[in-house]
């Protein structure tokens, strides 16, 4: 008899049952002793059966991996307070346009030193700004990240220093000493940790600096941003105030610290006030503005917060599907066991005691599944990291700690309890008599059937409910790298050039650099244009600033928007490939001594001079609050380019020639025949050769920087579809084991069935018929789940509706097609069943 019960088995599972139900009826055996037992006894019996137990195992730390691998995410980026002492009491402070409805913002000096000049909610407030920084002397140039900060900084953060000082009241004043604090990090890599650093002079951007300072290893402010500069802060320079006559330009972030007993909606009332009091000072520039507060790690935090909750739910959808399916194989493992259970509850054995029996070996399973995925979370963190933007906030503190351990440990548990106690209950409450004979029959009852029917449906259901997530990530992922920048990225060839110091303060001194650079690299071999910019799309855009155009009254009540504001070469706009359409190009005469001559773009023209023609139209920037700034007359009109990233709308902007608008920090473009990689050290030699000690960073192609500027998008999609193909990897599983399972148990019937001259594709189509109609099923419940969960993924997308039916249709395909040839297989298995090898098969 194959896998039946003959006279020898029964007798050994009597001994056992009866050896079990011994063990129940002594009392003196106490309850750890008994837990013991039962844990050898689970042990025993998993190690009996390998592959059910290697397969569960494998299937839970897929689940439990990629929870804890997410969760120290969250755990790190949301949960986990900031690194300052008593950081709840941190608020970022903005400048924000209610008319254009904007949450974040930037501030202008005035707008600090009336915020500072009204205060009495703040104990400590401070602005700061990050920037490249040029290190000359001692050893070869390089170029850092750092930031101009107020003398405030460091005590509304409670930083304290390693070495020296920080900075103090005055230090910040006009006129000021120059100063400047280091990271740990720099101070090690570049002055060899000096300890006798603090009164040592160092050159940044050409000018002398005195170090008062070094931050400890655990210091790093402000953190790296989608908004900000690549790269870790190495330095803080005090940052001069001085009042000015008018508002912007809007560089500065505000932070602060409440005072005890402060709230944040005190404070939020006092900046109101602040704001009202700054709107009738100047009606011009303020009139829809307003000081807005937000604790600091929302500031932070708060853009990528819904992202990962939501990839906190995906996570928590495939340990759900893996639970599911180890649950299916605990069910056909505790079916073929029901005689042995059966024949100890004949002997005396009580429900509880079998609940309990199993539950430890679903426990048991969950445990080596727990330690096995913390194992792969390991390795998981280091992957998503590698893949991960870098500028996801607080990406360096992620860890597996204790909270995260814990956390692992509690799933764990649940997902024993989730995939082992029904299974265990379906078990407990076999009838003995039914139990034999469904035994000696070879089949099982039809609650075990319906059951793992059921679970199959539930299987399905959450994987396409992830499938559809990853396939709208998937999408909008692909229309993003599809979107236009405005130009041709394809051979362009891109670098920083940082002209700071004593050598590059007159404006003269800067053009005369840049038209020297341009004239030797446009000789070099393979380049066919170049140009230089203050900014450079798709997402590094340097400056922003409101304008005024000749004959438009200036509404009142109503602040002009910020646009981008752009000074670059003639050469410019052919190294990148951006179209003039009309008018002309910018000329070698249009220097700083001629009139001064302006180029809008696209937008810029359909927006303020709609069918009408913008040459020869004059504007300025600024507004009524800068009456001297001079007009410029427009000479020519060019394509759209984005500066904002490639997921926003194009947006009005105009280009001065960089002659006339003198800036020391600029991208040098240029256009090669071929790979533009090749010029890196032409181009970077041609630089030294004008300046030895300038700092040439940053030698990218245009094609690197457009991959930079979608790292968080790729980020997401990648995660969401490692989610969905575990799904789809772990529905399948279920089905496939499940159909499986039938056939073995309906070999008999098949047999039947041929024998008495059944067509054996009709076999094949009984079979894939009905695991076709429980993966249908699920897709039908999964459709309509995925249908109301979506929506919360509306922030996340570009380009696609959250609720996409062609998305929907293709995860649908997908899932019936892979689930086909899972019921296909077993299907196929069924029709090659020999008759009489089958009727002699109990």
């Amino acid at each position: 008899m194959k896998d039946g019960l003959g006279p020898s088995a029964l007798g050994l599972l009597a001994l056992r049952a009866t050896r079990t139900r011994g063990e129940d009826q002594r009392p003196r055996t106490s309850i750890m002793q008994s837990i013991l037992q039962d844990v050898r006894y689970a042990v025993r019996s998993l190690l009996k059966q390998p592959g059910f137990t290697i397969v569960a195992i494998i299937t839970l730390a897929l689940g439990i991996g990629a929870n804890t691998a997410i969760f120290s995410v969250v755990n790190s980026v949301l949960l986990r307070p900031l690194p300052f002492p008593q950081a709840d009491q941190l608020i970022k402070v903005a400048l924000v346009n209610t008319r254009l409805g904007e949450d974040d913002g930037v501030l202008g000096v005035a707008d600090f030193l009336d915020w500072r000049d009204q205060n009495h909610v703040f104990q400590d407030l401070a602005v700061f700004t990050d920037s490249w920084f040029s290190i000359t002397g001692d050893g070869e140039p390089v170029r850092v990240r750092g930031a101009w900060v107020t003398a405030g900084f460091f005590s509304t953060l409670k930083a304290q220093p390693l070495l020296g000082r920080t900075f103090v009241p005055g230090d910040d004043v006009k006129d000021g000493p120059p100063l400047v604090i280091l990271s740990h990090g720099l101070w090690q890599q570049r002055f060899n940790s000096d300890p006798q650093i603090v009164n040592r002079v160092v050159t940044l951007n050409g000018k002398s600096r005195t170090i008062v300072g070094v931050m400890p290893p655990s210091f790093s402010f402000p953190p790296e941003s989608e908004r900000s500069l690549p790269g870790e802060v190495e330095l803080w320079v005090v940052h001069p105030l001085e009042r000015t006559q008018h508002r912007g330009p809007y560089y500065l972030n505000g932070i602060a610290r409440l005072k005890p007993g402060a709230t944040l909606e005190q404070a939020r009332s006092e900046l109101t006030n602040i704001s009202l009091s700054i709107k009738q000072a100047n009606p011009l520039t303020n009139a829809d503005t307003i000081l807005a507060a937000r604790s600091l790690k929302e500031s932070m935090v708060g853009n990528v917060q819904r992202l990962l909750f939501v990839l906190l739910g995906g996570v928590a959808f495939v340990l759900l599907i893996a639970s599911v399916n180890v649950a299916n194989l605990s069910l056909s493992r505790a079916a073929r066991r029901a005689p042995e259970i059966a024949i100890r509850r004949a002997l005396g054995a009580g429900q509880g005691r079998i609940i309990r029996q199993l539950l430890t070996e679903s426990l048991l399973l969950a445990g080596a599944g727990a330690i096995a995925g913390v194992s792969l979370a390991w390795w998981g963190m280091d992957v998503l990291l590698a893949i991960g933007s870098s500028n996801l906030p607080r990406l360096d503190e992620v860890k597996i700690d204790k909270s995260v351990l814990a956390f692992t440990t509690v799933i764990s548990v649940l997902s024993g309890l989730l995939f082992g106690l029904f299974p265990a209950w379906q078990a407990s409450r076999v009838k003995v008599n039914d139990s034999l004979k469904e035994a000696r029959a070879g089949g099982e009852g039809r609650g075990w059937r319906r059951t793992r029917s059921l679970l199959v449906v539930t299987e399905v259901a959450l994987s396409i409910v992830l499938l559809a997530g990853a396939g709208l990530m998937l999408n909008s992922f692909l229309r993003l790298r599809r979107v236009s920048p405005g130009f041709a990225p394809e051979n362009i060839l891109t670098t920083e050039i940082d002209l700071s110091g004593a050598r590059y303060e007159e404006p003269k001194q800067m053009n005369s650099f840049y038209e020297q650079l341009i004239e030797r690299v446009s000789h070099l071999p393979g380049v066919e244009a170049v140009g230089v910019g203050m900014s450079l799309p798709p997402n590094l855009l340097s400056i922003s600033d409101t304008f005024t155009i000749d004959g438009v009254p200036v509404t009142s009540g109503v602040t002009d928007p910020s646009v981008p504001l752009l000074g670059v070469s003639s050469g410019y706009f052919s190294a990148l490939g951006v179209p003039l359409l009309a008018g002309r190009n910018f000329a070698d005469t249009d220097r700083l001594d001629a009139p001064p001559v302006v180029i809008i773009n696209e937008t810029f023209a359909r927006r303020y001079f709609p069918n009408q023609n913008a040459i020869g139209r004059r504007l300025k920037i600024g507004g009524p609050e800068r009456p001297n700034n001079q007009w410029m007359q427009i000479v020519g009109v060019s394509g759209d380019v984005k500066y904002g990233g490639l997921e926003t709308a194009p947006e009005p902007a105009f280009y001065q020639p960089y002659q006339q608008i003198p800036w020391n920090n600029s991208y040098l473009v240029l256009r090669a025949r071929s790979d533009p990689r090749q010029l890196a050290s032409a181009v970077r030699n041609a630089a030294w050769s004008i300046d030895k000690e300038l700092p040439v960073a940053n030698l990218k192609t245009m094609e690197e920087l457009l991959s930079e500027s979608v790292a968080r998008p790729r980020f997401r999609t990648f995660a969401f579809l490692v989610l969905g193909l575990l799904a789809l990897v772990l529905a399948v599983t279920g089905i496939y084991a499940v159909m499986s399972y039938l056939v073995t148990q309906r070999t008999r019937e098949f047999g039947i069935r041929v024998a008495l001259g059944a067509q054996r594709s009709s076999v094949l189509r009984l079979v894939i018929r009905q695991g076709m109609s429980l993966a249908l099923i699920g897709v039908v419940i999964g459709l309509i789940a995925a249908w109301a969960l979506m929506r919360l993924m509306t922030s996340l997308l570009y380009g696609i509706e959250s609720r996409d039916p062609l998305t929907f249709a293709s995860i649908t395909i997908l899932l019936l097609a892979v689930a086909l040839v899972a019921c296909w297989l077993p299907a196929h298995r069924a029709t090659k069943v020999d008759p009489l090898k089958a009727l002699r098969y109990e």
